[in-house]
């Protein structure tokens, strides 16, 4: 049997995996429901597909992921080369 250290409770309309989405990081942890839910989906080929057609929703999401970590630009191309 599986044991799970709980980190935090989410609540209608929140979200996770917003950094693996946005960002490409391998997810950084596992998402358990206590209670039935209804979870939707994003693959990041998909958002790909939807920021290739809106580059302003690209300069957006951007945006809020320099407001989560300022230095996460210097790492994501650090990690590229």
């Amino acid at each position: 049997q599986l044991k799970y250290q709980g980190v935090g409770t989410l609540t209608a309309g929140q979200y996770f995996g917003e950094y693996s989405c946005l960002l490409g990081f391998p997810r950084s942890a596992t998402v358990v429901a206590v209670a039935y839910c209804e979870l939707y989906s994003l693959h990041r080929a998909d958002l790909e597909q939807v920021t290739d057609q809106w580059p302003e929703l690209a300069e957006e999401f951007s945006m809020l992921v320099r407001e989560w970590n300022p230095v996460e630009e210097d790492t994501r191309a650090v990690r590229e080369t």
